[in-house]
């Protein structure tokens, strides 16, 4: 999860389908929906699917453009929602509120490096070995 040109960290691969056929903003909103559960995307959605009647027709849509790229469980990318909402400045509180972590897990979500392991420090003195 690098750092695209707007300043929003690139989406992790599992939820970049998502995040191409709806945009940043409607796929955090998909994600805290839909996140971690079953869902259906109909190919050619006739507006009675849980999407649509959750987050509107127009939602349905779009997915169905990418149906064939979909997993079955749609994921639930909460490390890289807190990242995208820490670069608008939304405090860590509030993050944690809306992500139903502790500020504690949002403190890790965001000291994790661009590919996911914990981000290296430097050790606090030199080794004695190496002198």
């Amino acid at each position: 999860m690098g750092k695209v040109e707007n300043g929003i960290p690139t989406p992790p691969a599992h939820a970049s389908v998502y995040v191409e056929a709806l945009g940043v903003d409607d796929a955090i909103k998909f994600f805290g929906t839909f996140g971690g559960s079953v869902v259906y995307v109909a190919p050619n959605p006739k507006g009675r699917s849980k999407i649509s009647t959750e987050l509107g027709h127009d939602y349905a849509v779009r997915l169905a453009a990418v149906v064939d790229r979909l997993p079955r469980r749609a994921p639930n990318p909460k490390d890289w929602i807190a990242k995208v909402l820490a670069s608008r400045g939304v405090p860590v509180q509030t993050i944690a509120r809306q992500l139903q972590v502790s500020d504690v897990s949002v403190y890790g979500y965001l000291k994790k490096g661009a590919d996911g392991s914990p981000k290296k420090r430097p050790p606090p003195q030199p080794d004695l070995f190496d002198l």
